[in-house]
């Protein structure tokens, strides 16, 4: 209140104006209400002692700080000068492996009861390999043997060459002329074959007609001209198939010579439910007779099947 009544007593002395006076009044009062400024210095002082002011950090780190460093392999305790190693395992049954950090166990995994590194190596029915060999890198397994993608696998055999294909253990080029596969066995083909076919895993000359196929097995012409198989079944699917001559033997249930037997019954088995596929049964027309229940002899006063 003083220092405001003594700036009124000097404006009177000086004789302002009215305008004037209103407006120095604003000016003053403008002032007095902008807020205080700081400079750079008192800012960094006061952050200073704020600082000094705040809570101490924790002599033992918090939980979640101890697992980072636990993952970093070491945590140091306030309590202990020394750093407690932390140790980072793996393993694979009883067998483990230490490593130094988390990075270090990337790609780790089981190779039968060996904990190894997969993206550097490579895991063949439990056997482990380098996955790299030179220029050559091995992404797949040939039974016990890693082989790359410019490779053939052929049961557990590698060969060199893409597209091959298998002949049971053998590959060759499916382009290849001189090459024939029968039933996984790999041939050269003669040259004086003219037309190449297999029989079974065995391999002979079609063209000429010497030698004919029946159940797998390759017969010469000079001994047999037919081949006897079961009803239904071709001259190849029949395993039991067998080739025999049309002139001395008969094909009923087997080969039979013709003077023993010359004539085939179809008997069918009446012990089950329901009807069922008769059984051929060879027979001499001379001595016995076929009623199509079985196999009878022939009465020699009569003439006639016996119980017919």
């Amino acid at each position: 209140m003083v220092y405001i009544f003594g700036c009124m007593q000097l404006i009177k002395a000086l004789k302002l104006s009215s305008s004037t006076i209103y407006v120095i009044i604003f000016l003053f009062f403008t002032c007095l209400s902008m807020p205080k400024t700081t400079t750079a210095n008192e800012q960094l002082t006061s952050k200073l002692n704020n600082s000094a002011n705040r809570t101490q950090i924790p002599t033992k780190f918090s939980p979640t700080l101890f697992k980072q460093r636990s993952l970093e392999g070491q945590y140091k305790d306030s309590s202990n000068a020394e750093a407690t190693p932390v140790q980072l395992k793996a393993c694979c049954g009883t067998k483990c492996k230490n490593f130094e950090n988390l990075i270090s166990m990337v790609g780790v995994e089981c190779c039968g009861t060996t904990p190894a590194n997969l993206i550097q190596n490579i895991c063949c029915k439990n056997t482990l390999h380098e996955r790299r060999s030179g220029s050559r890198y091995f992404d797949r397994c040939c039974s016990e043997i890693p082989y790359a993608s410019d490779q053939t696998c052929c049961e557990g055999k590698v060969y060199e060459g893409i597209g091959l294909a298998c002949c049971g253990s053998d590959a060759y080029n499916l382009h290849d002329k001189k090459k024939i596969c029968c039933d996984r066995e790999l041939y050269t083909i003669p040259s004086s074959f003219i037309t190449t076919a297999c029989c079974g895993n065995m391999l002979y000359n079609a063209w000429d007609g010497n030698e004919f196929c029946c159940g797998n097995k390759i017969y010469s012409r000079k001994f047999s001209n037919a081949c006897c198989v079961w009803d239904g079944q071709s001259d190849k699917e029949a395993e039991d198939a067998q080739g025999y001559n049309l002139n001395t033997e008969i094909c009923c249930n087997g080969v039979h010579d013709r003077k023993l037997f010359d004539s085939c019954c179809y008997v069918p088995d009446l012990s089950g439910p329901g009807f069922s596929k008769p059984t051929p049964v060879p027979y001499n027309s001379k001595t016995h007779c076929c009623d199509y229940i079985g196999v009878k002899p022939i009465n020699p006063k009569s003439g006639k099947c016996e119980n017919s």
